[in-house]
């Protein structure tokens, strides 16, 4: 990292800390380093709870595999359209009905990259997020 970006780091982390959120950041660090053990449940909860935000390339390759009218424009943000509250490519079974090209914010659910550093949403909606968490306890 460089000089500015370790400044606004700590800064950052300052506030989380005066905010008493601290502790969930570690927790979401310490929940991402178990990263290769975690197992999605395919229950689809992501699906529906969530709104999928999509990048240029995630529509770009979608489109390339043949979707059209499959998003909305909000804010200036693209995102993948809902009907009755879920994403439009859950299918009936609860499955991805694009899997292959699925947007890569869907790919690398739970896990992101927060200041630069490998951190795991806690999603309390998310089965196999509270299986990493128990993992996690047990190894503590």
């Amino acid at each position: 990292m460089d000089a500015p970006s370790v400044v606004l780091a700590f800064a950052i982390i300052t506030l989380l800390f005066s905010a008493g959120v601290l502790s969930v950041f570690i927790q979401g660090a310490r929940l991402a380093r178990k990263k290769n053990t975690f197992s999605c449940e395919q229950c689809g909860n992501c699906c529906r709870l969530r709104t999928i935000q999509l990048s240029k390339d995630d529509i770009t390759r979608m489109e390339k595999g043949g979707l059209q009218n499959f998003y909305e424009t909000a804010g200036g943000e693209a995102r993948i359209k809902r009907i009755k509250g879920r994403c439009v490519f859950l299918d009936a079974g609860g499955s991805c009905s694009v899997y292959d090209i699925r947007p890569e914010v869907c790919r690398r659910f739970p896990f992101f990259t927060l200041f630069g550093i490998p951190y795991c949403r806690h999603a309390s909606f998310c089965p196999g997020v509270e299986n990493l968490q128990k993992c996690l306890k047990k190894a503590q």
